[in-house]
């Protein structure tokens, strides 16, 4: 079933909320690993 079939019968806050929601999972792993993400950003840009 399609989230929009005419734009005034759109769901706007239902795809908000889905899309607010597909996004919890990512900043969780990035708050973890951000240390680690950091240090090898910071090593991939040092020459030698």
């Amino acid at each position: 079933m399609p989230a929009c079939r005419a734009m005034a019968q759109c769901l706007f806050h239902l795809i908000m909320a889905a899309a607010s929601l597909a996004t919890v999972p990512v900043i969780i792993i990035f708050l973890i690993f951000q240390r680690h993400i950091v240090k090898g950003i910071a090593l991939a840009g040092l020459k030698g």
